[in-house]
């Protein structure tokens, strides 16, 4: 996705001066943060997991979005879900779901997939 693309979904909506591009690496939650000048509460993450589909061969991913602090509770995420939270290793990420680690092109593009909203 481009930069131009990513910047378009802001700007339609008034919001073009609220961009920020980093130069410092802002790949976790605490150097976001830093580069930010927020807490790291402020920051939100995505949480990637793998769950067995319908047929038990079939992976499917859960994505979960949570402030940055969060952590997954696993007793909750097995009643809710119906097995163990196990996520979904950084190099294959990319075979799961239409994102890439460390950028925000799900923030902007539909997906074609169940969302859940966990609380």
């Amino acid at each position: 996705m481009s930069l131009e693309r990513v910047r378009a979904y802001p700007k339609s909506k008034g919001y073009e001066d609220r961009i920020i591009i980093p130069e410092q690496s802002n790949a976790t939650v605490a150097e976001a943060a830093a580069v930010l000048g927020c807490e790291p509460g402020m920051i939100a993450k995505t949480l990637s997991f793998l769950q067995n589909g319908a047929d038990g061969k079939e992976e499917k991913a859960v994505l979960i979005l949570a402030e940055g602090l969060a952590r997954v509770d696993n007793r909750k995420y097995k009643e809710r879900f119906g097995c163990k939270a196990k996520m979904i290793p950084a190099d294959r990420v990319e075979m799961h779901v239409p994102v890439t680690v460390n950028n925000c092109k799900h923030l902007f593009e539909p997906i074609d997939k169940p969302s859940y909203a966990c609380t």
